[in-house]
């Protein structure tokens, strides 16, 4: 297929997921359990995996700053229960979502695509809430 993407008016060619994510593109898989959350891991890292950047400083991890995001993300989506490092994998169906949305929103991107928008149900009003916020900021 052909065509051409753009962001912000920009031309975006080199489509990698590591681009994608630095260009503000976010996607959020229909199949949270197998593609969208590392289930291993708590909800922390879950949230700011691929927003590194956002979170060190040189190379070097800034826990106080990862742990505010962090917080901040569960009290936006109120994801229950309500720990940084609860273990993502014996949340319900439901607070799995709102981890999967949050590790998007962590980033504030431009560009969400949503496969299934259905599935994440009355989370988008949340999401468009929080990116009106972010606008603002």
């Amino acid at each position: 297929s052909r065509g051409t993407v753009r962001i912000a008016g920009t031309d975006y060619t080199n489509r990698t997921p590591r681009n994608s994510v630095a260009h503000g593109l976010a996607f959020v898989p229909e199949d949270r359990r197998k593609q969208g959350l590392d289930l291993v891991q708590t909800v922390r890292p879950n949230m700011s995996l691929p927003h590194l950047g956002l979170v060190s400083l040189l190379g070097v991890l800034r826990p106080k700053e990862e742990r505010r995001r962090t917080a901040e993300m569960i009290r936006h989506f109120n994801i229950v229960p309500g720990h940084i490092d609860g273990e993502v994998a014996y949340y319900s169906g439901g607070n799995q979502q709102k981890v999967l949305l949050s590790k998007w929103v962590y980033g504030a991107p431009k560009v969400v695509i949503l496969d299934e928008p259905r599935a994440a149900g009355s989370m988008i009003s949340s999401w468009n809430s929080r990116a009106a916020a972010l606008r603002s900021s």
